[in-house]
């Protein structure tokens, strides 16, 4: 009789332990899918042709003005 009660308390132990393992992980993967939600950085590019070389730069950031300042700097320093 006594061991029943212990496999029984086991097995309820292994599906609470198990319980417990489903519901972490359902956190851990909404906690991903919901950071992949944050705003995130815009990219900018510009080609020209200088000195008969076909130059790119390219920029991320997340204000246009700021990536203009950034390419027309770029483009000085060449």
């Amino acid at each position: 009789m006594q061991s029943a009660n212990i496999s029984q308390e086991s097995g309820v132990r292994s599906q609470k332990s198990g319980d417990l393992r489903i519901c972490l992980l359902s956190i851990v993967y909404y906690l991903l899918l919901l950071s992949g939600c944050a705003k995130q950085d815009n990219m900018y590019k510009e080609s020209r042709v200088l000195m008969d070389t076909y130059c790119t730069i390219t920029v991320v950031c997340p204000s246009k003005e700021k990536a203009r300042e950034a390419i027309d700097a770029g483009y000085a320093e060449i």
